[in-house]
């Protein structure tokens, strides 16, 4: 019996370099690793070549398949059963199994559910697990260059000189003391005028903690900013900040990776999720923080509601601000919104934007914070616990 090379033979078209005319050939072995190429109607040699000379195009359904050799011309073919033949005797027996998968329904089906489960499961744990090793990972020369860089860029474009009287700032310098002494990361308390900002307070990966004067004020007691501290505080001993940044650009390499660019339509179907899957960690920070700082509170007697009673004013203040940007008019009461019991004036007059539902949905996707219904759900039970 025959070996199986010799019983190959490929029928299809030639094409020489630079020529569009084709002629009728077929292809066959002359040996186990090598082939030649002959034309019909005479019989004359076209070519002759070792098979790892040849560059054999991936076979895509029963479309025509094409043999490149070496000085430029072109074999093509239908016979992609014969041509998978070649493949084999060249070792390369590999794409006549990925056809065999293409072709069949339920594998691609059993693929497309394996990739997106490989998909998920690298969103949902790969990505926050290599991003959290990569900022413990990252030299401290680095991020404080980033946090510097912030900060300036902050103050040029957003923040300004702080207005709280010195002996505020000093007050309240000498109450957050016993929480500033970190062993791993110095904490640098500044004060800065929020403007269009706001009430906030925020970390940078250096240990520098920020507060604005709109928050100082809508505080009622000082365990409230100083819970505030504790959980940014809880920021930067875990680095959220570099957490962030390194889970955005894993997001955004893992999409180039599956879609295979991130132009045009690409960029419409993956924008979205990484987004909502960016905010879904920026959750996830949040909640380690209010864990952290409730950690240091029960320590220090702290109970856990001046946090959720300070973040609710916080919303509140929100609404204000929200309010009087719409209603011009009534500009001349805006003040209203700095202090607490302005704010509940505000609140008796009806002079807060309606709080959307929050949490519900798939708009609570798009929160970068859990609402504070479950923060303070979870700050008041664990004290109570």
């Amino acid at each position: 019996m025959q070996p199986l090379w010799q019983r190959v033979r490929i029928d299809g078209l030639w094409y020489e370099e630079g020529v569009s005319r084709q002629r009728a050939a077929f292809l066959r072995h002359i040996s186990e690793q090598d082939i030649e190429v002959v034309d019909r109607s005479d019989g004359t040699q076209l070519a002759c070549c070792s098979l790892n000379d040849l560059k054999i195009s991936s076979r895509l359904g029963n479309t025509s398949r094409q043999l490149y050799f070496q000085q430029g011309q072109k074999f093509e073919s239908l016979d992609n059963e014969a041509i998978d033949q070649l493949l084999i005797a060249k070792g390369h027996g590999f794409s006549r199994f990925i056809h065999l998968l293409e072709s069949r329904w339920q594998l691609v089906f059993l693929a497309l559910i394996l990739f997106v489960g490989f998909g998920y499961a690298m969103m949902q744990y790969g990505v926050p697990a290599a991003a959290k090793k990569m900022a413990f990972w990252l030299p401290s020369t680095i991020s404080d260059k980033a946090a510097n860089h912030t900060l300036r860029l902050l103050d040029e474009t957003v923040l300004s000189p702080s207005e709280l009287p010195q002996q505020q700032q000093d007050m309240l310098l000498a109450k957050f003391q016993s929480f500033t002494e970190q062993p791993d990361t110095p904490i640098n308390i500044q004060f800065r005028h929020g403007g269009n900002f706001g009430a906030n307070a925020f970390a940078l990966p250096d240990g520098t903690i920020v507060f604005t004067d709109e928050l100082v004020k809508l505080a009622e007691r000082p365990e409230e900013l100083m819970a505030v501290l504790l959980h940014e505080i809880g920021h930067v001993a875990h680095r959220h900040g570099t957490q962030s940044v390194m889970q955005s650009s894993l997001l955004v390499v893992m999409a180039m990776a599956f879609v295979g660019d991130t132009s045009g339509i690409a960029e419409l179907f993956m924008g979205m999720p990484i987004v909502m899957m960016q905010n879904a960690y920026s959750r996830d920070f949040e909640r380690e923080a209010d864990r952290f700082a409730l950690r240091y509170m029960h320590s220090n007697q702290i109970a856990g509601f001046h946090l959720a009673d300070l973040l609710d004013r916080i919303e509140l203040n929100i609404r204000c601000r929200a309010y009087f940007s719409l209603h011009a008019e009534d500009n001349l009461q805006s003040s209203l919104c700095e202090t607490p019991g302005g704010l509940q004036q505000a609140q008796q007059k009806g002079w807060l934007i309606r709080q959307a539902t929050e949490g519900t949905g798939w708009q609570s996707y798009l929160d970068s914070h859990p609402d504070n219904a479950e923060r303070r759900a979870m700050l008041v039970n664990e004290v109570a616990e």
